[in-house]
């Protein structure tokens, strides 16, 4: 019940003002870090998985060129794998909630960067025909950074590309800094329009 109330705080931060709102989506390229040392012999080979990222956003101009973004973000991250002549996949499915430091460099183009903390709202593992959810193999939470940079197409409208990867481990029950406790990696793409 706290995270739903943090949750909504958080939210509620992107309302405050409706200077910068705006909705951003796109392509996310996500892998787990040394995930193939939790099963040693188990995993093959390891492959990105795309999916996606949508979400909110509010835009808070400090100076004429730095900026605060605070977003809540869908986004669906995880691993796909090899093992045992199977192609196999993680999918976390996380609330991000990132609180992007935004330098403009110019009039459009910007570099990004910022804390994030994402709280799991659903895990499936596909071994072969075999789908399983297991909320207490996965940590809740997961912390992160996120670095990247943009270019703004106009008043309305922005380019991103930006970079995560995630501080704990993902499994709850392996040390957060035990090598075999993979972390989260995450490219994401995506556009952004100011409503």
């Amino acid at each position: 019940m706290k995270k739903v109330f943090l949750l909504a705080a958080l939210i509620s931060t992107c309302f405050v003002s409706a200077q910068g709102f705006g909705i951003k989506g796109g392509l996310n390229l996500t892998n787990l870090t040394n995930f193939e040392k939790t099963f040693e012999q188990e995993v093959e080979s390891e492959n990105i998985r795309t999916s996606f990222h949508i979400g909110i956003f509010n835009e808070f101009e400090v100076t004429e060129h730095f900026s605060i973004q605070p977003e809540v973000l869908y986004s669906s991250q995880g691993t796909k794998y090899s093992g045992d002549g199977a192609e196999d996949k993680v999918r976390l499915d996380y609330i991000n909630v990132p609180i992007m430091f935004k330098f403009y460099l110019g009039d459009n183009f910007f570099l990004e960067s910022g804390p994030q903390v994402g709280f799991l709202i659903n895990d499936e593992s596909n071994f072969g025909f075999f789908t399983i959810s297991d909320e207490d193999a996965f940590n809740s939470v997961d912390f992160g950074l996120n670095l990247g940079l943009g270019f703004k197409l106009g008043d309305n409208a922005h380019l991103n590309a930006r970079y995560g990867f995630g501080f704990n481990g993902v499994f709850s029950d392996l040390p957060d800094n035990s090598d075999n406790n993979p972390k989260n990696s995450v490219f994401g793409v995506s556009i952004a329009f100011n409503m």
